[in-house]
């Protein structure tokens, strides 16, 4: 209905088709109709052009009428008519999906280093990557999904050195716990006793020349760590589709590195490999230490190159905290003065930390909350709110619920902040499944199912409803909102901004309580309930889109 009022629009005004679709906006208020044309580009005063197009233009079929406010034509829905459209499109499983779009785009998350703890931190990080990639391949990009996993390094070289000098003997459980536990132990003993720095380094040049007792307990404990790694993945529902190891790229990144040399990019500096960036306000770049081990930058420089030229990706998007954002800049910018001309389409997109009340976590010294230990405690939390309301379920139906439930408060507690906004973690905020949480609108979502299914008309028969008789300012403007879930869409694949989604699902949810508690919906007259009970069937769907990506699923019972 939007682009044939765009068409039309064109048609009157001989402005291009796609500038009158970018300029047509939703008014504040249903009063003042369901779409709004500003008339300043028109030329002259803009209220006579307005007055002027109101009497040129014809209006599509599903318009009422329009009316000029100003300098703005406004035009009103035929409301029956566009919620049929609306709840057409969401019967055919078509809403919301946008066209297919031209660019490759990979997301890069994760991001997790081997030898340490998964933590909340790591969560923010994952459940982000994946809600983006999830909404931008809905909005019709082609995504791929990777990971960059830190398997190598001075983090690695520690607790190799540690296990190899301390250990008698490798535990048999909880091995990817228990690694993390020796990183830790290995970076205390070490700031204490700074002259035990050489024998780390000594290791660390071992692994990178090959040394084999060592490249084999570096295989056999990286591996315990993929595996906790994955088994976190597998139950967050978070899936890539290709893997990259620091281990991968660091030879290649060497070879880039040296090359800067010749280039007249870089200088040596005691042995070391600087880009001076000064000029650009970026200071000076690492790109290769004196002894010639390899840093994060000297990898990335090669793996960009793999990126674009393996994948054949039109954008790179990392997901890195913002902490990180000066490292980007100078990334960035010595790509670019090295010739890689796909420098320009590589972009950071930063969040901020998760901290706790006591400040900012580290896996360093060992003050963190890891993903275990919290997952833990809103499970138990969770199963606690389930068999309070549900003693009589049989155990397997409440676990299976209580998992879902738990993983919705997890993920929502991540995702409905700004972006960039620095989460102070709040574990009793985290567990609720009141007001704004994942819970809640597992429990709207529920709720819409549990009405359809207490008036016991044939779901299917919803779709020959009389929606004419949705006559309710209210149900109009929660159809109204329910048609925004692709504009959201869209415009959350455009600016990342991934709280948009969660806001504007709790938004829906607020406006269907209200709704709900005013109107009833299960009553007498059999075809105004069937004509409800089509409108409460597409808040579900909706809402089971909008959760679904942010990898949330929704739940029949609560």
């Amino acid at each position: 209905m939007k682009e044939a009022l765009s068409k039309e629009l064109a048609k009157a005004t001989g402005l291009a088709e796609d500038l009158v679709l970018g300029m047509l906006s939703v008014p504040p208020g249903l009063e003042m109709g369901d779409l709004a044309f500003p008339c300043f580009r028109l030329g002259g005063n803009p209220n006579q052009a307005a007055i002027g197009l109101s009497k040129k233009i014809t209006l599509p079929k599903g318009f009422s009428k329009v009316e000029v406010q100003g300098c703005y034509l406004n035009f009103f829905y035929d409301r029956a008519i566009f919620i049929q459209n609306l709840l057409s499109q969401l019967e055919k499983k078509g809403f919301g999906h946008g066209a297919h779009k031209k660019e490759k785009v990979m997301v890069e998350y994760s991001q997790p280093n081997t030898h340490k703890a998964f933590h909340i931190g790591h969560l923010r990080n994952a459940v982000l990557g994946s809600a983006l990639v999830n909404i931008m391949r809905y909005a019709g990009y082609d995504v791929v999904a990777s990971n960059y996993m830190g398997d190598i390094g001075n983090h690695v070289a520690k607790s190799l050195w540690y296990i190899d000098k301390f250990c008698k003997s490798l535990p048999n459980e909880k091995r990817g716990e228990w690694l993390a536990s020796q990183y830790v132990k290995a970076t205390k003993m070490i700031e204490e006793k700074p002259e035990l720095k050489p024998e780390v380094d000594k290791v660390h040049k071992k692994l990178d020349a090959g040394d084999k007792p060592f490249i084999e307990l570096w295989k056999k404990t990286r591996d315990w760590s993929l595996d906790d790694f994955n088994n976190i993945y597998n139950e967050l529902g978070v899936k890539f589709d290709v893997v990259f190891f620091e281990s991968q790229v660091a030879d290649a990144g060497k070879e880039i590195a040296k090359r800067l040399v010749d280039k007249g990019l870089a200088r040596l500096d005691e042995g070391s490999l600087l880009v001076d960036l000064k000029e650009f306000g970026l200071d000076v770049f690492l790109v290769l230490k004196s002894d010639g081990t390899p840093l994060y930058s000297t990898k990335d420089l090669e793996l960009a190159r793999r990126k674009f030229e393996e994948f054949k990706i039109n954008r790179s998007i990392y997901v890195v905290g913002s902490e990180q954002e000066l490292y980007f800049k100078q990334l960035f910018k010595t790509l670019e003065l090295m010739g890689f001309k796909d420098a320009k389409n590589c972009f950071h997109l930063s969040y901020g930390l998760v901290q706790l009340e006591s400040g900012k976590m580290s896996s360093r010294l060992g003050n963190i909350v890891t993903y275990q230990e919290l997952r833990d405690k809103v499970m138990e939390k969770a199963h606690e709110e389930v068999e309070k309301r549900h003693a009589d379920w049989p155990k397997q139906k409440s676990d299976e619920v209580a998992h879902e439930i738990g993983l919705a408060a997890l993920k929502f507690s991540m995702l409905d902040k700004e972006r960039k906004r620095v989460i102070i973690f709040d574990i009793n905020e985290a567990l609720s499944f009141e007001g704004e949480s994942g819970p809640y609108l597992q429990y709207v979502y529920t709720r819409c199912r549990s009405i359809i299914k207490k008036s016991c008309v044939n779901e299917k028969s919803l779709k020959d409803a009389n929606l004419n008789l949705l006559k309710e300012p209210e149900e109009f403007e929660l159809a109204r909102r329910m048609e925004a879930l692709p504009d959201i869409i869209e415009e959350t694949s455009a600016t990342y901004k991934i709280n948009s989604l969660p806001r504007y699902l709790l938004d829906l949810a607020q406006l269907f309580n209200q709704y709900y508690q005013k109107h009833k919906v299960v009553q007498e007259d059999v075809e105004l309930m069937q004509a409800r009970l089509a409108l409460v069937k597409g808040v579900a769907e909706v809402m089971s889109i909008g959760l679904g990506l942010l990898g949330i699923k929704t739940v029949e019972e609560m």
